[in-house]
């Protein structure tokens, strides 16, 4: 990898965070629409979206459809937030793309447009994926939903994860305000699934009534845990059994979202029916209650209260006891 030319790119995160779709269509109309090539699953949410996102992911994978997915932030490698098959964008494709996308930048840079580092990579996976021939990708939302930059896209599907409290300064201080955030996510006539209670279900209703997208609330009382170990989870949904190879208790949530998201995507009957099972058990996604092999060490990235509640409840009962190392940033 050209460490200057990542170094250019990560120069980008003085921009900060800004909520705005405009920079985005800027710079993909500059770069040819690449993202107007595939179809798109997008997921969003605070706690969950990318165990979801992944286990769409493998689903439409193991079904022999050739699939994006679209994540962030990364934990070890950048080249982690973009992916095609389960396959990592390489070295000398990140140089490449990058080369591309310098021209385009620095007009927009002289018209007075600078784009943030989100904005850029989002654009990268978009072109990526086209280089790729994706047929599908899974957009993960970085933050919120309305204006986050991956939402130029017209889905097939949308998830709305489990929402709490996070990002306040940016999506508000209440449920209400962060969950109108998450909804911006829903297109019109697009079907979308959750499993969000009130306060967060009856603001996601009114806006996909107002926008006429069919949306599916599953029933918590469909999906039954009945196993986890340090490997993943066995759980019922809808008296179906299945396994999903993440664990932690709530991850049988977030694969029934993602099975009941597939099965509203058009190529469902044809060829994705006969995979789900195979989908949830081979899923790969690190740092959710992740064992270390050969050490007495879990790691685990959650990063809000709700989250952190639920991973202290499923350590002690997978663990017991144990030391922790904790690192949070101030905010």
């Amino acid at each position: 990898m050209d460490d200057d030319l990542l170094s250019w790119l990560f120069s980008f995160t003085a921009q900060g965070i800004k909520l705005d779709l405009e920079n985005t269509k800027d710079l993909l109309r500059r770069l040819g629409e690449p993202h107007l090539s595939m179809k798109y699953v997008h997921v969003a949410g605070t706690d969950g979206k990318g165990s979801i996102s992944s286990c769409i992911a493998s689903v439409l994978i193991s079904s022999g459809i050739r699939t994006g997915l679209y994540t962030s932030p990364h934990i070890e490698d950048f080249k982690e937030r973009i992916t095609v098959n389960g396959e990592k964008i390489t070295d000398a494709e990140t140089e490449s793309l990058l080369l591309t996308m310098k021209d385009c930048v620095a007009d927009m840079e002289a018209d007075g447009r600078i784009p943030t580092f989100f904005e850029m990579t989002t654009a990268m996976a978009f072109l990526h994926f086209r280089n790729k021939g994706v047929e599908y990708a899974v957009m993960e939302v970085g933050m919120g939903g309305r204006l986050d930059s991956t939402n130029i896209i017209i889905p097939e599907v949308c998830v709305i994860g489990n929402i709490s409290m996070d990002h306040m300064e940016y999506l508000g201080d209440t449920i209400e305000k962060i969950a109108f955030e998450k909804a911006g996510i829903i297109k019109p006539g697009v079907p979308c699934v959750t499993l969000n209670k009130e306060p967060a279900f009856g603001v996601l209703r009114k806006v996909a009534d107002e926008r006429g997208a069919p949306l599916t609330r599953i029933d918590p009382r469909d999906i039954n845990m009945t196993s986890m170990d340090e490997g993943g989870v066995d759980f019922l949904y809808k008296e179906e059994k299945y396994r999903v190879s993440i664990p932690g208790s709530r991850q049988a949530d977030n694969a029934s979202m993602a099975i009941e998201a597939v099965s509203k995507l058009k190529i469902y009957g044809q060829c994705l029916r006969c995979n789900v099972k195979k989908g949830l058990k081979t899923v790969r996604w690190p740092c959710r209650l992740e064992k270390i092999d050969g050490l007495p060490i879990v790691l685990d990235v959650t990063h809000t209260a709700a989250g952190s509640k639920a991973l202290a409840e499923d350590v002690a009962e997978l663990y017991g006891e144990v030391d922790i190392v904790l690192g949070m940033l101030k905010d």
